[in-house]
């Protein structure tokens, strides 16, 4: 990590920067307010698989978790550089079936090409189910394609990044990875 702005517990949001990003440059440092941020997050979506189908569309954050990281991820893009990435965790609460959990979900937003590019890996993960969920991922979530049994969804603005066959973090359409508008 470049930079810590903001850390509770296993909770944080943070400035990285990878090596050899093909990716960058990077629309950094971004304008960005925490309303827009907060906009795009209370946007997004997720279905998992139940019985063999995609369960209906439910909130990836809850409205307070979208007003806690909202500001610090708008801080961050506004002071990272062309190089840098905003890097987050989330520990929160839900509750599948009757039973309320402990859950994760971290990933990473950036700003290019004048959109909001959103990460995840893993997304709403129990802390039983997380060595499982997380095996295998690379410490550059944007190099992983798939979510286990969840995938992102949102009605546009929000999109998949294009695949470009050139790109080698793009060469495959990504459940993981949300662009908005």
């Amino acid at each position: 990590m470049v930079k810590t702005l903001w850390e509770k517990g296993d909770s944080f949001v943070a400035l990285v920067e990878f090596k050899d990003d093909p990716l960058t440059p990077y629309a950094h440092p971004s304008e960005m307010d925490a309303e827009l941020v907060a906009r795009a997050l209370g946007t997004l979506k997720y279905q998992q698989i139940a019985f063999f189908k995609w369960s209906k569309p439910k909130p990836v954050f809850k409205e307070e978790e979208v007003q806690l990281l909202s500001g610090y991820i708008a801080s961050a893009l506004a002071e990272a550089t062309d190089a840098q990435v905003v890097n987050f965790c989330l520990r929160g609460r839900r509750t599948e079936l009757i039973f309320p959990k402990s859950v994760l979900t971290c990933g990473l937003v950036f700003a290019k090409d004048d959109r909001l590019h959103i990460v995840f890996s893993p997304l709403l993960v129990a802390e039983d189910e997380l060595e499982e969920a997380t095996d295998g991922i690379p410490t550059d979530p944007r190099r992983r394609y798939e979510l286990k049994q969840k995938r992102i969804f949102a009605e546009p603005p929000v999109s998949y990044p294009l695949r470009d066959e050139g790109n080698l973090l793009l060469k495959k359409p990504h459940t993981n990875w949300a662009v908005v508008d």
